[in-house]
């Protein structure tokens, strides 16, 4: 294997993690949204709903984009790595 061929495999595996980190990341951020909605159901009043659920949805609501991003650029790295892989192959 040339340098470039390893430098792509190298690429690979770190979308392949970037995408099961940001997976990861989007079930814990699912969970928390869904343990809010529980908290808000649970506690029917408007004053302890306000208090309750309209800050901790912000909380978990801003780390939607950052994730969407580690989930982008993990495949983008992914495809750039498996594209470099199949470019710089040695040719028989």
């Amino acid at each position: 294997m040339n340098k470039k061929q390893l430098i792509s495999i190298a690429l690979s595996l770190a979308g392949i993690a970037l995408i099961i980190y940001a997976m990861h990341a989007m079930g814990e951020v699912s969970e928390a949204k869904g343990f809010i909605e529980d908290v808000k159901s649970f506690f029917r009043n408007d004053i302890y709903v306000d208090l309750l659920g309209g800050e901790a949805e912000k909380q978990a609501s801003k780390y939607d984009a950052k994730i969407l991003g580690l989930l982008i650029t993990g495949i983008l790295l992914t495809l750039a790595g498996a594209y470099g892989t199949f470019f710089y192959r040695k040719r028989w």
